[in-house]
């Protein structure tokens, strides 16, 4: 969904440069923003990375920054069937499934980077089947910052679970990381499947399949 160039002059969302104006007051981009950092965080969130991007040029915003909100909104319209699908099919899968990652200088216009984490909780939460006794899985795929915190470099409070075998670290393969949707731009097809990996459907086209396949009741969000 979000295309960006290594070019930092071409790329659409660069801060605002010298030649160009800022949006006045008749363009509602703070409330745009607003109403979909809502979204991103509680709802939709395919378009976190996009959102947060814009959000931080809302001191300054321009009309290239508004362009792109649209597209946001255009791309809302278009997927308004979306939603989160858990099936209630049984599973051996552990309770809590956590992905983590960060992403090195992510911002190169401050030289910040940027982190993310997604966890699978919700089974549990809609009273569906989990395993039960099981440790939460935590998927990373860098094998440095594996080893440092199985091997007890890194020491704190935050690692304990770790250490007490409550939480277990796995590696996986960095296209296999579902947290990528919310800390790097992707190509559609590398977009579309992070998306599914999360849970994202088509709801009609999902429950219709399992009724049809399955006779399953599910639960939707």
């Amino acid at each position: 969904m979000v295309i960006r160039s290594l070019d930092t002059k071409k790329d659409p969302y660069r801060p605002k440069g010298d030649d160009e104006m800022v949006l006045g007051p008749d363009v509602p981009y703070l409330s745009a923003i607003g109403a979909l950092l809502y979204l991103a965080q509680c709802i939709i969130l395919d378009i976190a990375f996009s959102v947060n991007l814009l959000a931080r040029y809302s001191s300054a915003p321009t009309s290239r920054h508004w362009t792109r909100i649209k597209h946001i909104l255009r791309y809302l319209r278009g997927t308004a069937d979306m939603g989160l699908f858990y099936s209630n099919e049984s599973t051996n899968a552990p309770s809590i499934v956590g992905y983590a990652d960060a992403r090195y200088l992510s911002d190169p216009y401050v030289g910040c980077s940027q982190t993310g984490s997604v966890i699978h909780h919700i089974r549990s939460t809609c009273a569906l089947p989990v395993a039960t006794n099981t440790p939460t899985i935590l998927n990373e795929d860098n094998a440095t910052c594996i080893a440092q915190i199985t091997g007890g470099y890194i020491k704190g409070d935050k690692t304990k679970h770790i250490k007490s075998q409550e939480i277990k670290v796995r590696q996986i393969r960095s296209s296999d990381n579902l947290e990528n949707l919310f800390t790097k731009s992707f190509p559609k097809c590398t977009f579309q499947k992070l998306m599914h990996g999360i849970g994202l459907r088509q709801l009609c086209k999902q429950l219709n399949w399992s009724m049809q396949n399955q006779g399953e009741h599910s639960r939707v969000l």
